[in-house]
């Protein structure tokens, strides 16, 4: 069975077989309506780095019949984080409840897909909705004080580093 994306934003459009996607094989394997937010990929739909926010469609008997997705420029979030003028070596994030960084700014850096899942400030995300704490960052090795809050219906939490 053939598996692959029959729609896409832009004009030129060729079709992709995505069935080797986590997103999509996620979706496929379990019966939940759940969305599911990817890792960073670099699409070869577009050329371009992007996470997919996806959402399994069932049919009427309850199988596996498709999923429909979006894919986010994580980007736009570092573009939106770059106006926050909070001093030199400040960083902002939105991670993944997974340890992986959606979208990271830190200084001019912006960067996508680095793992902090055992960095000190990711293992005290999930002892509360939002906090502070100190702590050295698991990206480049400053200790600075976070705050953080996680994003409501969402696997994600968001980070200031000063």
């Amino acid at each position: 069975m053939l598996f692959r994306s029959v729609n896409f934003s832009q004009k030129k459009f060729d079709p992709v077989n995505l069935a080797e996607r986590e997103h999509f094989q996620i979706h496929r394997n379990r019966n939940a309506d759940d969305s599911f937010i990817s890792k960073p990929i670099f699409s070869r739909l577009n050329n371009r780095w992007s996470f997919v926010v996806t959402r399994r469609l069932g049919k009427a008997n309850g199988s596996f019949g498709g999923m429909l997705g979006v894919a986010v420029d994580p980007f736009y979030f570092s573009r939106f984080y770059a106006r926050v003028v909070l001093g030199s070596g400040s960083t902002v994030a939105l991670t993944g409840n997974d340890g992986i960084i959606r979208s990271r700014i830190f200084g001019d850096d912006m960067s996508v897909g680095q793992d902090v899942s055992g960095g000190a400030a990711f293992k005290e995300y999930g002892k509360a909705p939002s906090g502070t704490l100190t702590a050295t960052s698991a990206t480049d090795g400053l200790r600075r004080i976070f705050a953080f809050h996680h994003v409501q219906g969402y696997p994600l939490t968001v980070s200031v580093g000063v």
